[in-house]
């Protein structure tokens, strides 16, 4: 069954990937896609480990490096995107959408915040359009996503275009990482 559901979600987010990437994307299209995506990647086994460095070891995906680490956090970068693996061994997660935002400092409503505790760890998903700075492309969608598995969070600034692959990445990456011994 689990092995089913693996191929559906493969060819599922394949499918999805070069619709997104033939036609222009919506908003609302990414949100319904990363809901979904959410509530699948609970339920799947991580990804398997694939990458040890002196503080992690790690899932990354086969076009991805790191470019800097230290005690707690890893600079990915994978293709043309960049992120940012921090691990926070003291991070009591909230039990609740409200001390969720309050923990992360989220004064706006995201476009999603969403949020799970289970048996095997507590994990939640956080997209809002980033806000640019001065200097920055205003005419550019891009996103802020924070992705969080027990102790340890991920995130990145992603376009509109990268937000489905990318958020999947992360997620794969998140949920496979753990501290050295």
């Amino acid at each position: 069954m689990l092995v089913k559901r693996k191929w559906t979600f493969f060819f599922l987010t394949t499918a999805l990937s070069l619709l997104l990437v033939g036609c222009s994307v919506s908003e609302e299209e990414v949100i319904d896609y990363a809901e979904g995506m959410f509530a699948e990647k609970v339920e799947t086994e991580p990804a398997e480990q694939n990458t040890e460095t002196d503080n992690f070891d790690l899932y990354l995906p086969s076009f991805a490096t790191i470019n800097e680490e230290d005690e707690n956090n890893l600079l990915i970068e994978e293709r043309n995107r960049m992120y940012v693996l921090f691990a926070d061994e003291y991070m009591d997660m909230p039990k609740d959408i409200g001390g969720l935002k309050e923990k992360l400092n989220i004064e706006d409503e995201p476009l999603i915040l969403e949020m799970e505790n289970f048996d095997g760890g507590d994990t939640f998903l956080f997209i809002k359009p980033y806000d640019h700075g001065e200097g920055d492309d205003e005419d550019s969608e891009n996103y802020e996503v924070v992705i969080g598995f027990n102790e340890m969070k991920i995130s990145s600034i992603l376009p509109i275009s990268d937000l489905a692959e990318g958020t999947e990445e992360m997620f794969d990456i998140v949920r496979s990482a753990e501290k050295s011994e």
